[in-house]
């Protein structure tokens, strides 16, 4: 039998001796890749391709066209025209409409016939029969258990006019689950859809491409002698800026208008405003024509690779299993020490040092092979029995087994690469290992290696370099490479864990008794010492960059404006395809305030005028941004006792008397803003509103009859004091959830800088502990030995306690202080990168995406309070006798 046989041997009856620690560490590698196998798993359920989805859309023909307000002599156009370039061609017309199924999930209802051969493959019938009365229809599984109804029962169709249909059928789609569509007569879609737009023609062409581009070639020829009006058509293009549909029904004199609005501050958003404000009613609407070709779409494939189940999977993997295995080469060090002797045997024996590395790295190979089998097993069941649940979340149909090898494999690699990987130093380091001083079983102390802390520098800055690269390249191979420069930044750092433990550990002598015991040790116990601050700083990466990433969010926040107070929910007018725009009415008021009586409601009018950004900003803008950016644009509200009401400050009533017109912004300052084209010095207020749709303008009705006649619509704030979710879903109020209008939610002070810190240090703490349980479980042995000596000369057993709680407590502190730099380094990279950086005039301020707003206060905290609190919890948990597990012989 050869040595490296052996060896293994070795490995294998280690591992199967100390079955606790084997245990463990298969259990330590199994949660990860059950974890990434699963996700691996859903990612691939959940991802459909271009080919599936072209298959969906185009069912059994190769050409859509998609016709919209197409007047009569336009349709005969189109047929001569298809039957000039496809003679002979079939053709399937069906209409669709959009509407809410639930509160939260909306869909289509069709008119389409399914036993049509061309419809084959978009919806098939999978229980009942199809429509044949105007008020039946069929409805896809998915939309059946969200509406929890079946064969025979009725459902409501359509979105502001509503109509009861009896449930005929069920239909499904061969890959697609999550599908929410309705299917009626023609009879039964004019119940609901009295007027409809858009109109869907599937074809079938014997060459699709050309097809689709000849008769896009001859609509763009054509079009114009079928667009309404007698005016120019096309239209001027240095009147681009006028939508087409109110071209026809401007006079010269709105045209001249608009000219000089599209040559003010706000260019051709001023002249736009403008136009809508006009109030002008669309009679005859502008046709369209679009075809899409299957083929082309096909060729569209640029599915990527963080796309694929399999390599996502993996990458998750590989991301958990860093963090693993600085815990499991704890534990193959901690192992390896306590087989020193058992080593020396080998050694004296003829054991060489290829037959040591082999039976440490045996112990890898075995624990990684069997946590990736375990993890791979608990995912399989996982799958099976809860595969009812992951079909809620997918959108493919899960009808076979959900698992494939292909989940299995990528993790099941990376899971035996990093036990094995984590295994090798300890290899390394106990075949160096003197045979003498092996059979002693104590650890020589040996300086630390003078090229590793160059070498981690270097892979930090490597790793920052090609993560830049990677994220400012935008393409997937770039992905790839800021991924593996991100991995590589972390491992330069961790590599400098070594050095840091060795070098506080040279300066032991300045502290009193137990932390120049802790110190001393964890220099003597390098290894175990740095896996544990490399994991502890690992685990920091991510309070970090949350707190980091709080502190950016609230810097952006402000430039919007300031959070509300309490939740809020802006209500204004919308747009229904059916009738044009659609306006709050008293009636919906009146529904508000009796589906919420206990909420504030205001309700007011809102000025046809438009605010615009202060002129100092604007300045600043124009100088500082190169690209040009639309400057931000707010609504004016008229002021009535209710809106007083809700706004609850004093500085409103003394602003508005005073000036008639104020600011809600970020802080309390004089500025200039442009009101209807005129410069106007505001007085600007901080009160918490709802920071995107509520009216920043706030003018007194005397104020408000300097702009005339100019159009007034109806606009409502509800203001509660609970959840948004509690108050609207499930109540009275949930049809105007439903309905067309604008609804703006705004959730309040939920999600504060104190409540993100204390998830974040709860979070951390619990991690941070398992970590530091674990790594001192796994060295107990050797650190009771040392404890006892201690004990035997004189010292008190509760040395134990304050040496555990030390020595967490400054392994919490290294890590922290090795991940803080780190962190920052990393999203500093991220932000900086060419595909993230911009600035953007935001309502209140320019923001550069490029900062980095660090929050010294909360990483103090992290830096000072977490070891203290790591400490402290270590200090509390343990016993203070101190105690040597049994060794067996060997």
């Amino acid at each position: 039998m050869s040595g490296r046989r052996v060896a293994l041997g070795v490995a294998f009856k280690n591992a199967r001796r100390n079955k606790k620690r084997t245990f463990y560490l298969v259990l330590l590698i199994a949660v990860p890749v059950m974890v990434a196998v699963v996700t691996s798993a859903v990612v691939r359920l959940g991802h459909i391709s271009v080919e599936e989805h072209t298959a969906y859309q185009f069912g059994g023909t190769n050409v859509l066209l998609f016709t919209r307000d197409l007047p009569p002599d336009a349709e005969s156009w189109l047929e001569s025209e298809i039957e000039r370039l496809a003679p002979g061609s079939q053709r399937l017309a069906y209409r669709d409409n959009w509407m809410r199924f639930t509160s939260d999930a909306g869909g289509q209802v069709l008119d389409l016939d399914l036993s049509d051969p061309l419809a084959e493959g978009q919806l098939t019938l999978a229980e009942g029969r199809v429509p044949f009365e105007r008020d039946e229809t069929v409805i896809t599984e998915h939309a059946a258990s969200l509406l929890d109804v079946s064969i025979g029962d009725t459902v409501e169709l359509g979105r502001r006019q509503k109509a009861t249909f009896e449930v005929v059928g069920l239909t499904s789609h061969p890959v697609l689950w999550r599908i929410n569509s309705a299917v009626v007569t023609t009879e039964g879609f004019d119940r609901v859809f009295p007027s409809t737009f858009q109109e869907t023609v599937l074809l079938a062409v014997p060459d699709d491409m050309v097809f689709t581009e000849s008769l896009g070639r001859s609509w763009d020829e054509a079009r114009f002698q079928f667009y309404p009006g007698d005016v120019e058509w096309p239209k001027p293009e240095e009147l681009w800026f006028v939508p087409d549909e109110y071209w026809p029904h401007l006079s010269d004199d709105q045209i001249a208008e608009a000219i000089r609005q599209s040559l003010g501050g706000t260019a051709p958003a001023a002249a736009e405003e403008y136009i809508y404000s006009l109030g002008i009613e669309i009679q005859e609407p502008i046709p369209n024509l679009h075809a899409e070709s299957r083929s082309q779409q096909l060729l569209w494939n640029n599915e990527s690779l963080v796309q694929q189940g399999p390599v996502v999977g993996t990458g998750v993997a590989a991301l958990i299993l860093a963090e693993v295995g600085f815990i499991a080469a704890a534990a193959f060090a901690t192992g390896a020490r306590r087989r020193l002797r058992e080593i020396g045997l080998m050694s004296a024996n003829g054991a060489d040092v290829r037959h040591v590395r082999a039976s440490v790295l045996g112990e890898g190979l075995v624990v990684g092979v069997a946590g990736g089998m375990f993890g791979s097993m608990l995912a399989f069941f996982l799958m099976v029995l809860g595969r009812p649940v992951v079909q809620r979340f997918v959108e493919r149909r899960i009808d076979d087994f959900p698992f494939t090898i292909a989940d299995m494999a990528g993790p099941l690699v990376v899971a035996v690469l990093a036990c094995i990987l984590a295994a090798w130093l300890p290899s390394r380091t106990i075949s160096a290992v003197p045979t003498l001083t092996a059979l002693q079983g104590r650890m020589p102390v040996t300086a630390p290696k003078t090229w590793v802390l160059p070498v981690g520098f270097g892979f930090a800055g490597l790793g920052s370099l090609l993560l830049g690269v990677g994220l400012a390249s935008q393409s997937t191979r770039g992905g790839a490479v800021a991924v593996f420069g991100a991995v590589l930044m972390i491992g330069g750092v961790a590599m400098l864990a070594g050095p840091l433990v060795a070098w506080i550990a040279e300066h032991a002598d300045r502290f009193s008794v137990t932390p120049r015991i802790v110190l001393r040790d964890s220099g003597r116990q390098r290894g175990k010492a740095a896996a544990a601050v490399a994991a502890t700083m690992v685990i920091l990466m991510a309070p970090v960059a949350a707190l980091a990433t709080n502190a950016q969010y609230e810097a952006l926040e402000l430039t919007d404006g300031l959070r509300s107070d309490h939740p809020q929910m802006v209500v204004s007018g919308g747009f229904d395809e059916d009738v044009g725009d659609v306006d709050l009415t008293t009636e919906d008021i009146s529904q508000i305030r009796a589906a919420m009586p206990d909420a504030k409601v205001a309700a007011f009018d809102v000025l046809g005028v438009v605010a615009e950004l202060p002129g100092h900003l604007e300045a600043k803008l124009r100088t500082d941004v190169d690209d040009f950016i639309e400057p931000p644009r707010w609504q004016v509200a008229i002021v009535n006792d209710e809106l007083k009401q809700l706004l609850a400050d004093p500085r409103v009533d003394e602003m508005l008397e005073r000036d008639g017109v104020m600011l809600i912004g970020v802080s309390e300052r004089q500025s200039t803003i442009s009101l209807d084209g005129a410069s106007v010095s505001v007085s600007e207020v901080p009160i918490g509103v709802a920071r995107y749709s509520f009216p920043r303008v706030i003018v007194t009705e005397d104020y408000a009859d300097r702009f005339g006649d100019t159009l007034r619509r109806p606009m409502a704030v509800i203001q509660v004091e609970q959840t948004l979710a509690e108050s609207l879903f499930g109540s009275p109020f949930e049809p105007l959830w439903v309905s067309d209008l604008h609804l703006q939610l705004s959730g309040g002070r939920g999600g504060s800088p104190q409540v993100v810190v204390a998830i974040t240090f709860l979070l951390t703490t619990i991690v941070v502990l398992i970590v530091v349980a674990t790594i001192t479980a796994l060295s107990a042995a050797e650190g009771d030995r040392d404890l006892e000596t201690i004990v035997a000369v004189g010292a008190t057993n509760a040395i134990r306690r304050k040496y555990l709680g030390l020595q967490s407590g400054i392994h919490t502190f290294l890590g922290a202080l090795l991940s803080v730099p780190l962190t920052l380094l990393v999203m500093w990279t991220v932000y900086s990168a060419g595909n993230t950086a911009y600035i953007q005039a935001r309502n209140f301020a320019i923001w550069d995406s490029s900062q980095l707003f660090i929050p010294w206060n909360w990483i103090a905290l992290l830096l000072v309070g977490l070891p203290l609190v790591i400490g402290l919890i270590t200090f509390l948990g343990v016993r203070s006798a101190p105690t040597t597990p049994p060794r067996r012989a060997t």
